[in-house]
């Protein structure tokens, strides 16, 4: 071997103890569970990682790790996981080589069931401290993929109960997502906490008088594992909870005529007289 590439296969065994330690070092620093680490929890077989039963024991060594547990899924958050050309050439491997070769799984994927976790922390009676909830907003502001950020938010929402700050900050930024579905859930949001928000009324009535908004919001509230960076989403979306898109655009609308309602006192005469002309134009819609 000449004297450049011996230099070379050095530097990358060099590399390769480096990436092997520090895997380690970051495993001994996990909170155990049944003596396995967190990480070795949340991805179990890598090939199992969607697996059922393997999502519930997980949900056990979370909720068994308190307020570490929900640390370490905020974590996830920011994992990144395997690129489009890896997840492409694994697909083209046969089964053989596959079984030697690291399970490919997408930042989203990995995002998006650290999320389902996260739904599924007890935070009653105990309320999560103040200083996640806004790491987890952070977390959620930084999701490229529109499906993940929506999920996200959802969360938040469920996750917080005295301490709002995290969630008002991040439902306010929302308001100028560059998705109307985002938008609007975080529209819908500020209305039930009862923040009175001149940019919900906007979006809202927006959403009464643009069908095709309500359409669009209905495309980033699906999710399908599995598929490659970015490409979470099918056109057209299936159902959704068994529900037609007619079905999901009038539950879409309703929800919009209850969030007026809240904000009732904030509309101007021109606006109330645009919440009852699309009353009036969808009878169907009332509550």
């Amino acid at each position: 071997m000449n004297p450049r590439g011996r230099t070379a296969s050095v530097a990358g065994l060099a590399l390769l103890l480096i990436l092997v330690a520090c895997w380690a070092l970051r495993d001994k620093h996990e909170v155990l569970y049944n003596g396995k680490t967190l990480s070795q929890w949340f991805f179990g077989q890598r090939r199992d990682f969607l697996h059922q039963s393997r999502e519930q024991q997980a949900d056990q060594a979370f909720t068994a790790a308190g307020t570490n547990g929900i640390a370490f899924l905020i974590g996830m958050l920011k994992e990144r996981g395997d690129s489009s050309w890896y997840i492409k050439l694994f697909r083209m491997m046969p089964r053989p080589i596959q079984a030697r070769l690291r399970f490919p799984i997408s930042t989203d994927d990995i995002h998006m069931v650290a999320l389902a976790h996260l739904n599924k922390s007890p935070s009653i009676p105990n309320t999560i401290p103040q200083e996640l909830l806004a790491q987890l907003a952070q977390a959620v502001r930084q999701q490229s993929n529109p499906r993940v950020r929506l999920r996200g938010l959802t969360v938040l929402f469920l996750l917080t109960r005295s301490e709002r700050d995290p969630l008002v900050r991040l439902c306010k930024e929302l308001l100028d997502d560059r998705e109307f579905g985002i938008q609007l859930e975080a529209a819908f949001m500020l209305s039930q906490m009862g923040i009175n928000e001149k940019r919900s009324i906007a979006i809202l009535l927006e959403a009464l008088q643009h069908q095709e908004k309500l359409a669009s919001s209905r495309s980033i509230n699906s999710y399908f594992y599995g598929q490659l960076p970015g490409s979470s989403g099918l056109a057209p979306p299936p159902p959704i909870g068994g529900q037609t898109p007619a079905q999901f655009e009038k539950m879409l609308r309703q929800r919009v005529f209850q969030a007026l309602e809240l904000l009732g006192p904030e509309l101007n005469e021109t606006q109330e007289a645009l919440v009852k002309q699309a009353k009036a134009a969808r009878p169907d819609s009332r509550l």
